[in-house]
């Protein structure tokens, strides 16, 4: 499919009416359109006065475009100056190139172009169809044997779906074409098949696809790929094997122990005295009525086939069963984990006070009120605790402090957000002056699930994979921060992952931590997650300005800072 577009700029000579200004040049634009008989479903669909046009400058840069043809008309004068030089680019283009569907449609052009100064140049760019448009065919024996029969055909940004009755063509994104073909006989039994030889969809390509089996019950069902020769002169058969057919051997699905279900994937035996290769797994959500083929990784072994079933839904009950060919297995029941999340994850939640320090008697300063801070609101919500208390009292009850009394943990703002957890390494202690100073108590600020000298670590019940967060960090003399979780089952640790690092970041920006679990067997009941924002203790220096508690300011013997914000449990 092609649609041509014509850009036509105006004439060569100077004209009194558009007088241009030294180095420069006016052009005009005019699109004509014409589709071919072999496209004739685009018909009556497309018009000229639809499609974006786009003038792009030598670096790559957008700087003039129209959302439609049909604007550029309605301006009060269709002529426009334009720097002289070169090279511009001129796109046109109609839909969008990530898109599925029976009507969507993609055409794409680009044409290089040159301004001369006070002269004209004419342009033409042809818009090709820039995705694949695909049919199926179900032959008559197909149409004669099954009640139901479906192709699903795919590439890795879209899928279509035929069924017995569609008789139009569909379009996907360009890239390797994949079919799934479900059979539904008269028995209501149902058999799927993929293709195995590689189909590329190119620019431009038709493609149609011929499915049918032979008269022999035996013979295998053949799927016949045809490529329109006005794009591309080649074809490309694919056989797919017929385990549609009766097969004498069983297939029997093995109990599912608690611990091979996870969140969004579930582990699961499967055997057969036939070709355990040929067996796989069939799910639907508890209560639904049809089965599905589910997306899966296998390893075969003997007789076991041992598969890996993914994209699941968490805190979901499914039956899966086994299948071999027309033999099916007897159903089992199992329900995934929940994808469940860590409390208080964007540190919106503080709890502060205030506590008088001493500074009378301690060389100079008067005496001041300091505030502290914990990541919680009351003992009833508290998910996260803090070290605060290594370098102010101990307490609430306001009994007083000496002179280098600081908190190390507080908030600032946070990542598209009010609030985040600053962590800070800070050179005192509850009983340090200024004469101590240079032989201090140095404190890493740090935030953790759990209790202050307490319990370790909060009640879980899932496993993620994977720990996302925001964070900024500015290391004292390259210093480090430490990102650590782990996840147990009773006193044992079943996956942990760590991240490190003490490079300079800025402004909010994602990392991620892998859990790597050594025990796959236990399911998980408590999850502990810390951050440390240093760990070396001779990485401080005297009188250094910082920002705290949301605003606040202070000069303290400090070292590295460490922001965190948007705490993501992921499963996968």
């Amino acid at each position: 499919m092609y649609l041509l577009l014509l850009v036509s700029l105006v004439s060569c000579s100077v004209r009194e009416e558009v007088p241009f200004e030294t180095g420069m040049g006016g052009i005009r634009l005019e699109l004509l359109t014409d589709l071919t008989a072999t496209r004739a479903d685009a018909e009556g669909q497309l018009s000229p006065e639809d499609f974006k046009i786009e003038i792009i400058n030598p670096q790559g840069v957008i700087f003039k475009r129209w959302d439609t043809y049909a604007e550029y008309l309605a301006q009060e004068s269709t002529v426009f100056a334009m720097n002289a030089g070169g090279p511009y680019t001129l796109r046109a283009s109609y839909g969008d190139s990530a898109a599925s569907g029976f009507n969507a449609f993609f055409f794409i052009g680009e044409q290089e172009f040159t301004v001369q100064p006070q002269q004209v140049t004419d342009v033409s760019v042809t818009c090709r169809m820039g995705n694949v448009k695909v049919a199926v065919e179900f032959g008559d024996n197909i149409r004669k044997q099954y009640t139901e029969y479906t192709a699903t055909v795919s590439t890795s940004r879209g899928s279509l779906v035929f069924d017995k009755d569609c008789k139009e063509a569909g379009y996907l994104p360009c890239g390797d074409i994949s079919v799934y073909v479900e059979l539904t006989g008269p028995d209501g039994e149902t058999s799927g098949f993929t293709n195995s030889k590689e189909i590329v969809g190119e620019p431009g390509d038709f493609i149609t696809l011929k499915i049918d089996t032979g008269e022999v019950p035996d013979s295998d069902v053949s799927l016949t790929v045809s490529i329109d020769p006005a794009t591309n002169d080649h074809q490309v058969n694919i056989e797919l094997p017929s385990d549609m057919l009766p097969d004498k051997a069983g297939a029997d699905i093995s109990a599912i122990p608690a611990g091979d279900v996870w969140a969004t994937r579930v582990y699961v035996d499967m055997t057969t005295d036939g070709d355990p290769a040929e067996l796989y797994p069939e799910v639907r959500a508890y209560g639904a009525s049809e089965w599905s083929r589910p997306s899966f990784t296998s390893s075969v072994s003997g007789s076991v086939n041992s598969v890996t079933l993914t994209g699941l839904e968490p805190a979901t009950r499914y039956e899966i069963r086994a299948r071999y060919k027309s033999a099916v297995s007897s159903v089992q029941e199992f329900t995934t984990e929940t994808a469940q999340q860590v409390e208080n994850a964007g540190f919106e939640e503080w709890s502060e006070w205030t506590y008088y320090v001493n500074k009378t008697g301690l060389f100079w300063g008067d005496d001041v009120y300091q505030t502290n801070y914990a990541p919680y609101l009351n003992e009833e919500s508290r998910w996260w605790d803090c070290n605060n208390s290594e370098t102010t009292p101990g307490n609430r009850t306001n009994t007083g402090a000496s002179y280098k009394s600081f908190p190390m943990v507080s908030y600032v703002e946070g990542h598209e957000s009010n609030r985040a957890a600053q962590m800070m390494t800070i050179a005192v202690s509850n009983s340090a002056t200024s004469g101590t100073a240079p032989f201090p108590t140095v404190g890493f600020g740090r935030i953790f699930t759990g209790v202050y000298g307490g319990e370790q670590g909060r009640p879980f019940a899932s496993r993620p994979t994977r720990m996302s967060f925001w964070y900024k960090y500015s290391p004292y003399d390259s210093d480090s921060f430490k990102a650590y979780i782990s996840v147990k089952s009773g006193e044992t640790v079943i996956g942990e992952g760590t991240l490190t690092s003490s490079s300079s970041v800025s402004s909010w920006t994602q990392v991620y931590v892998d859990i790597n679990y050594t025990v796959t067997d236990l399911k998980a009941d408590t999850i502990y997650v810390e951050f440390v924002c240093g760990s070396g203790k001779d990485k401080w220096q005297y009188g250094m300005d910082i920002i705290y508690g949301g605003g606040l300011s202070a000069n303290v013997h400090g070292g590295s800072i460490l922001a965190v914000d948007d705490i993501e449990l992921m499963y996968e």
